[in-house]
């Protein structure tokens, strides 16, 4: 059985594999997702998200990434996906979050101020859920960033990879497709595991782009202050 499949978690699974992989020792990974409000989601997807961002015990971090493609940096605010809970159970670091921003920053901020002002409130939740599923307004973007961080030859550096799509639905579809071909094209492992577990993340990262499903672009290696 193949889990973490899809978009996030899955490929960002992937990219966190893939930047872990040119470090000798991992102390961090950041995941970062960015999502156009002209999009269509399921009613269960804009239920899931607004369970969490009117969670009264969510995590309230807030911090800033690069997304690369010309986004720049955005600030993004946590939100419970899985793919922070399977990294931090398979890969050698126990700090993983997930962090949510949408293409509009006023959006993304009165969103998250209103989860905080009105958490727990069904009411709120209610109507927030049918105006989210009325407005149509901007792209239908669905970026994804990972960066780790941690340590190679001595050095304290960070390494990243940006995705860029659109329509996240299609892409989540295109990408289980993938990921349960590179599966069965290779030698099959008995058990269940997630994506990083037992798929080559190169070789994903490659048919990503060739397949055309969206784009791929590869950070520097940053050098980072201290220890």
């Amino acid at each position: 059985a193949l889990i973490s499949v899809g978009l996030a978690p899955g490929l960002t699974n992937i990219m966190a594999a893939w930047c872990a992989a040119r470090l000798d020792r991992i102390e961090r990974i950041d995941i970062g997702l960015l999502f156009g409000l002209g999009d269509r989601h399921g009613e269960a997807a804009i239920g899931w998200m607004a369970d969490r961002i009117f969670d009264k015990g969510r995590d309230r971090r807030v911090a800033t990434m690069e997304f690369g493609f010309g986004e720049g940096r955005r600030r993004l605010h946590a939100v419970d996906f899985s793919d922070q809970h399977s990294l931090a159970r398979t890969l050698p670091t126990d700090a993983a979050w997930t962090g949510v921003a949408f293409e509009s920053r006023l959006s993304t901020a009165a969103l998250f101020a209103l989860g905080r002002v009105f958490a727990g409130s069904r009411l709120v939740r209610g109507a927030s859920v049918a105006l989210f599923k009325r407005l149509r307004f901007g792209s239908s973007l669905c970026n994804a960033s990972v960066a780790v961080s941690g340590w190679s030859k001595g050095e304290p550096v960070t390494t990243s990879v940006h995705f860029s799509g659109a329509v996240e639905a299609r892409v989540t579809a295109q990408l289980a497709a993938l990921q349960f071909e590179q599966l069965l094209s290779g030698p099959i492992v008995a058990g269940v595991h997630h994506t990083h577990q037992v798929l080559d993340p190169a070789a994903v990262l490659e048919a990503v782009v060739a397949r055309g499903i969206g784009q791929i672009a590869f950070g520097p290696v940053e050098t980072r202050d201290g220890g």
